[in-house]
């Protein structure tokens, strides 16, 4: 990932946009990431993928990673704006029910205020 990657606080979420190549280079910056959203108390963590261009195994094992590291349950995880062909690969790795993929950044809110 060209590390431009942003955390953002919206109500409840913490969201983090992803930028350029999901890599095995981009696990510091995702981890830190998910540090700030522990240090700011949220209830969920919203993975944005819209600006995500790429995404290989090693990028994959770093989001099983970070679902290992909230393996306590402090977040509810949730992605959005995945491109078909990688919401298919979610699915095929298994971490659909790990991680809830919504169409874009509005639909992921709009679900997180629903269940708030």
């Amino acid at each position: 990932m060209s590390h431009p990657l942003r955390t953002r606080f919206v109500g409840p979420a913490a969201v983090i946009d992803l930028e350029g190549d999901l890599s095995h280079e981009s696990e510091a910056a995702l981890l830190t990431a998910l540090h700030d959203a522990h240090v700011a108390p949220r209830t969920f963590l919203l993975l944005n993928f819209k600006d995500c261009g790429y995404i290989n195994s090693a990028g994959i094992s770093v989001l099983v990673s970070i679902i290992a590291e909230n393996r306590d349950g402090a977040h509810r995880l949730l992605a959005c704006s995945l491109s078909p062909h990688y919401q298919k690969i979610f699915r095929m790795v298994g971490l659909g029910p790990f991680l809830p993929i919504y169409e874009d950044e509005t639909a992921a809110l709009q679900a997180i205020e629903d269940t708030h």
